[in-house]
């Protein structure tokens, strides 16, 4: 097994919070606190949004990266259902990764729908 420090610093958890009912909500931060508290997961959390870059300012620790969605990656127009463009952004997630210099040691990248929590240790 790797040491806690070497598994935080080359995986992380990947999240997507779209839509003005997500920003509104907290899902995000209860998200965020399961994988920090009972997932015992300090190591990086990357967010893509579509949230207002005020939403989050403060709310969370060093280790969790807020990156706002790129407009011409949302296709308004393309997908007739409305949360179809959001969930376009799991295929994304790379991008966005890549994006992010103090992400290149990432090897693993887990993604979780913001209304999941962990329960037990992530690295477990």
């Amino acid at each position: 097994l790797l040491a806690k420090a070497e598994f935080e610093s080359n995986n992380a958890i990947a999240l997507i919070s779209f839509g003005e009912s997500a920003a509104e909500s907290t899902l995000l931060e209860r998200c965020v606190l399961s994988i920090r508290r009972r997932g015992q997961f300090d190591g990086h959390v990357v967010v893509i949004t579509d949230a207002p870059e005020e939403r989050y300012d403060g709310v969370f620790d060093e280790n969790v990266i807020v990156l706002k969605a790129n407009e011409d990656d949302i296709l308004y127009d393309y997908f007739q259902a409305p949360s179809m463009k959001y969930k376009r952004f799991k295929t994304l997630l790379i991008k966005y990764i890549n994006s992010v210099p103090e992400l290149d040691a990432i090897d693993w990248l887990y993604y979780m729908d913001i209304d999941m929590m962990l329960g037990a240790p992530f690295m477990d």
